[in-house]
């Protein structure tokens, strides 16, 4: 069996269990409540557990496994004794004073299981309340969450989360979580959010997200900002100006207790939910105030039947630094992907603008749908600026940004009509 890692302290959050035995032990060190002697004898401890556990996993056919193994087990045995230890510190120390790992063991296993009962609870909930809006990793996710509890392993690795979540909360969960701990504070914090949009018309939801993101079913965007976003637009009307952060943390605290009011939310993990969207909703108002450009923070709902818009940029004059490096801050503080391709129609006017923000705001699948937004001529200027740059003709770019990749795999992926039209417009330009 492989070299089993210490209990070495390291950087830790009190609140995983995965890693509350090693800052008891290291605090308890620090104040003298415990000696090197009786850290010494947890870990003797330890390792009869970790034997054990193994013997459990081989079922009696071997006492070695692999070093992956052995650690994925020993980190195993490390968490049930965690949630033993419960969040008490005084308590935990005198828990392993007391010499009985193995009774500590056996209650944390028995209370992950509990917690395995209470996570099951809320993924129901989840679902009950899962928004009627076609969003590919919304869903998948919440299948994704059925699959963990088919396959979370409460004996051996309580400390896993053996599915795949795509989906992404508007506040991230913290990375010190694991296992079903992880799962129920994520499962908590979705049904937040999805009780928060229930409060409004399903139709108005997906009108406000085909104008804040058109192409919002297949992008990994969180579907409750924009709504909260809005909302609180809603409730901060006439009331932004003039500008002060002081005075608008005040303002954007009162529209949230006007929404809270309005809404009749009494619900504690609502509630809590609200204030922590205040934060970042400051902070994106904050760099776009110069401006005065709000609407790009609070997107409309969109209207039908509007016109094919103009084009996003051509091939002319470069903006001035100055104004390139604020339209750049402005882009960065936009959530809607509309609302940037608005920005770029009304201030950009040359391809090397163009590229040089491409990096710097947009993002993942953002590249792809800002490309469905474009004119094929569009296209072939920038394929055009990306050779330039590449130093090479369009057979072989080299190595390319990101959003050159995305690119030369948007125009891959259309029909072979689209594509002889684009490379016809660049024959006239590119080196052979």
């Amino acid at each position: 069996m492989g070299e089993i890692k210490g209990i070495v302290p390291g950087r830790v959050d009190p609140g995983g269990s995965g890693e509350r035995l090693q800052t008891v032990l290291r605090r308890a060190r620090a104040d003298g409540m415990l000696t090197a002697r009786d850290t010494d004898s947890v870990q003797g401890r330890l390792w009869l557990l970790l034997a054990r556990q193994t013997a459990r996993y081989t079922m009696g056919e071997s006492s070695s496994v692999p070093a992956e193994t052995a650690d994925a087990l020993f980190a195993g045995v490390c968490y049930h004794i965690g949630v033993g230890l419960g969040g008490d510190y005084v308590d935990g120390v005198s828990k392993l004073k007391s010499g009985d790992l193995s009774a500590l063991f056996e209650a944390g296993r028995r209370e992950v299981g509990a917690l395995v009962s209470h996570g099951k609870g809320l993924l129901a909930q989840a679902q009950r309340t899962a928004l009627d809006v076609d969003n590919i990793s919304y869903h998948d996710t919440l299948r994704e969450l059925g699959l963990f509890f088919r396959r979370y392993d409460t004996d051996f690795l309580p400390q896993d989360i053996p599915c795949m979540i795509d989906y992404q909360l508007s506040g991230a969960i913290s990375e010190e979580l694991c296992g079903i701990e992880f799962i129920n504070a994520y499962l908590r914090r979705l049904i937040a959010e999805n009780m928060f949009c229930a409060h409004f018309p399903a139709r108005a939801v997906k009108r406000l997200l085909s104008a804040s993101c058109p192409d919002y079913r297949e992008f990994l965007i969180n579907l409750y900002e924009p709504v909260y976003v809005n909302a609180v637009g809603l409730a901060l009307l006439a009331r932004f100006y003039p500008w002060n952060r002081d005075a608008a943390a005040e303002c954007l605290r009162e529209a949230t207790h006007k929404l809270r009011k309005a809404m009749a939310i009494r619900d504690y993990a609502l509630i809590a939910l609200l204030k922590d969207s205040e934060k970042p909703l400051l902070t994106r108002l904050e760099l776009v105030k110069a401006s005065g450009r709000f609407d790009n923070v609070f997107p409309g709902l969109g209207e039908t039947g509007q016109a094919r818009p103009d084009p996003l940029f051509q091939d002319g004059a470069r903006m001035e630094d100055g104004a390139l490096r604020e339209l750049i801050a402005e882009l960065q503080a936009c959530g809607a992907l509309q609302a940037k391709l608005e920005l770029f129609r009304k201030h950009v006017r040359g391809v090397q603008d163009f590229v040089e923000v491409l990096g710097t705001c947009f993002w993942g699948e953002e590249h792809t749908a800002l490309f469905q937004a474009m004119e094929e001529a569009e296209l072939a200027l920038l394929l055009r600026e990306l050779s330039r740059k590449n130093g090479a003709g369009p057979a072989d770019w080299g190595t390319a940004p990101d959003w050159g990749i995305r690119l030369m795999r948007y125009v891959q992926s259309l029909d072979s009509e689209a594509q002889n039209r684009i490379l016809h417009i660049l024959d006239a330009d590119l080196p052979r």
